[in-house]
């Protein structure tokens, strides 16, 4: 992902940090997000232009319910203890 500045990258840590973010109050917020931009760019700097890349991976997966499927037809896999 790239984030076009400190700003884009601040509303991203804002919103898909929410377990990190419920745990301070909301005045110390925007100064640990500046902190986590901070220390971020300090080890990944932003390009010349400003831009912030972050590197992930998306997981995507699809699943399809058939009719004919029913729970008590599933294995369950159970490891031995050898």
């Amino acid at each position: 992902m790239v984030y076009p500045d400190r700003e884009a990258f601040a509303g991203w840590i804002r919103t898909t940090r929410l377990p990190w973010m419920a745990r301070l109050p909301e005045g110390e917020q925007p100064v640990f997000i500046r902190a986590i931009i901070d220390q971020y760019l300090s080890m990944y700097p932003a390009n010349s232009g400003g831009a912030i890349s972050i590197g992930m991976v998306r997981l995507e997966a699809e699943a399809i319910k058939r009719a004919s499927c029913q729970p008590e037809s599933f294995a369950i896999y159970k490891p031995s203890l050898l």
